[in-house]
């Protein structure tokens, strides 16, 4: 899968351009991974949150080549504080995490989340449209049992309550024709 970069430094305007213009290549489908990365030499605007992204990786093991490999198939996501766990299960018992692809039909979509903040949100995000959106305590989980077609691809994000980013996952992608 390509990378896409969709949060550099302190979280700004450009940022959230990179996000929507990620969300329209998934769309497009295009198979990506998003990533963050950060080259700050200065103090921020006063008028942006000091919040900086980094990539959390689901790794096999603590290796350089083990982590490459984890991002290269998505299995991670970009934070800027708090942790954010998304997974599906099939009706037919196959499973999956962020990154991964399973085909289209039912399925059970799970999120769990801590470190959270007061007026914080979750969406959860279909084909670039979100699909739901709900305020969250500081750390639980919430599910949803959707029925995919062809070429649907599924993220959550945590958002505060100005709905600026906190955390973003890497989408589950379902049916064929992922390039």
């Amino acid at each position: 899968a390509l990378r896409g970069e969709i949060w550099n430094g302190f979280l700004d305007a450009f940022n959230e351009e990179s996000l929507q213009k990620y969300y329209l290549w998934l769309t497009l489908g295009n198979k990506l991974v998003c990533t963050s990365g950060t080259d700050i030499h200065r103090e921020p605007p006063a008028n942006i949150p000091r919040r900086v992204g980094f990539n959390v990786v689901h790794s096999e093991e603590l290796s350089e080549q083990a982590i490459l490999d984890a991002i290269r198939k998505g299995h991670s996501y970009v934070s800027a504080g708090p942790e954010l766990i998304f997974s599906a299960d099939m009706a037919s018992g196959e499973k999956a995490i962020c990154g991964d692809i399973l085909p289209a039909g039912e399925a059970t979509l799970l999120v769990k989340w801590t470190d959270a903040h007061q007026g914080d949100v979750l969406r959860l995000i279909v084909n670039g449209k979100v699909k739901e959106e709900l305020p969250v305590a500081l750390a639980g989980e919430q599910s949803w049992s959707l029925t995919f077609e062809e070429m649907t691809w599924c993220t959550v994000e945590l958002r505060d309550e100005q709905h600026n980013l906190w955390a973003v996952s890497n989408p589950i992608f379902f049916g064929n024709g992922w390039t």
